[in-house]
């Protein structure tokens, strides 16, 4: 190849680059926005479940009352 179409090749390219950025960049912004939203969404269903464990009863245990077996380690 002769430094011409080396040179040719090489505007070719930055070409292509150019045009493709342009729809990378509408890209990157659409994914920067559907990230947005999930994680508003994420936001949201970590509220409902504090609200839900707010409003839940208390549970009953009657086991709470009894201590637990004491666990021992077996000699080898």
């Amino acid at each position: 190849m002769t430094a011409e179409e080396i040179a040719a090749q090489k505007q070719e390219l930055i070409n292509f680059y150019k045009e493709s950025s342009k729809s990378l960049k509408v890209q990157l912004e659409y994914e920067k926005l559907i990230t947005e939203i999930e994680e508003v969404r994420l936001q949201r269903l970590v509220a409902q479940m504090r609200i839900a464990q707010l409003m839940a009863p208390a549970p009953e245990n009657e086991e709470e009352d009894e201590p637990a077996p004491k666990k021992t380690l077996k000699r080898s």
